[in-house]
């Protein structure tokens, strides 16, 4: 499904969805480019999204920020299939990523002089466990989680930069050329 946001005859943005039962899956195609948010299960991805990924790719455009959001399965199973096909940054198989939008373990940080994790951090943290503990019946992965930060990492791509590499939990402005 695709829904275009118009202002006087010329798109401002345009949002692509793709079939993800209880998960997510967007494109948001903008002026400056195109942003991806998360990738749903792994049928989401194989099925509706790398076709798309492929034929962007073939028209030379890019992912301008790939973002995923948090590590529920219906989330994120379909990024770790999807940065698993695409290989290493600087030579992509499916298409090249400028970022990636990505919160792992590394980004809750222990500060070092008073020995306890940052009061955002902590803020964060808190916040997710109680979330966790309403979604029993759901499978929160943190080891799919720490896969996907891996692969961010074994295939050097750019991560969370626009942060200085640090947790996103800011609203920010960002120019994305």
């Amino acid at each position: 499904m695709m829904k275009t946001v118009h202002n006087k005859n010329k798109y401002m943005i345009k949002v692509e969805t793709f079939p993800a039962n209880n998960g997510d899956c967007f494109l948001v195609h903008t002026p400056d480019g195109v942003i991806l948010i998360d990738c749903g299960y792994v049928n989401t991805y194989r099925d509706h999204l790398k076709p798309v990924l492929e034929k962007l790719h073939a028209e030379d455009k890019k992912i301008l920020r790939f973002i995923i959001t948090h590590i529920d399965e219906d989330h994120i199973q379909g990024a770790l299939t999807f940065l698993s096909d695409n290989g290493d940054a600087k030579s992509p198989k499916v298409i090249r990523i400028d970022q990636i939008w990505h919160n792992s373990y590394r980004h809750l940080q222990v500060d070092k002089v008073e020995g306890k994790i940052q009061e955002d951090a902590m803020a964060l943290l808190t916040s997710t466990i109680k979330e966790i503990e309403h979604k029993v019946e759901k499978q929160v992965s943190g080891r799919q989680g720490s896969s996907l930060a891996g692969l961010i990492l074994k295939n050097n791509y750019n991560w969370n930069t626009d942060l200085e590499r640090q947790l996103v939990q800011l609203t920010i402005l960002v120019k994305l050329r």
